[in-house]
């Protein structure tokens, strides 16, 4: 099976950090929000939406943002896109 990068920046980023993160997510208008994943946090500063056809996120507190591809690499301290691109089909089969 053959995975393709724009197949997996369409996937739902809400449904992915859920399952693979432990992320609890609620709706705010068209986006996601949550806690920080990267720092700790008095108020929710992460958010998820889907901008066009790609899902994107943006953390306020810490100043990150941008696919799911850097939310791996960041989150799992990964050197590259290529090992977060690696490590996203490797969770999602």
């Amino acid at each position: 099976m053959t995975i393709c990068i724009e197949e997996l920046k369409r996937m739902n980023l809400v449904e992915f950090l859920t399952r693979h993160y432990g992320l609890e997510f609620r709706r705010s208008g068209a986006a996601y929000v949550c806690g920080s994943p990267f720092q700790q946090e008095r108020h929710p500063s992460f958010f998820v939406r889907l901008v066009g056809e790609h899902w994107l996120f943006k953390d306020f507190s810490s100043g990150y943002g941008g696919s799911i591809f850097d939310f791996v690499r960041i989150k799992e301290n990964l050197p590259d896109f290529g090992s977060a691109f690696r490590q996203v089909c490797q969770l999602v089969g």
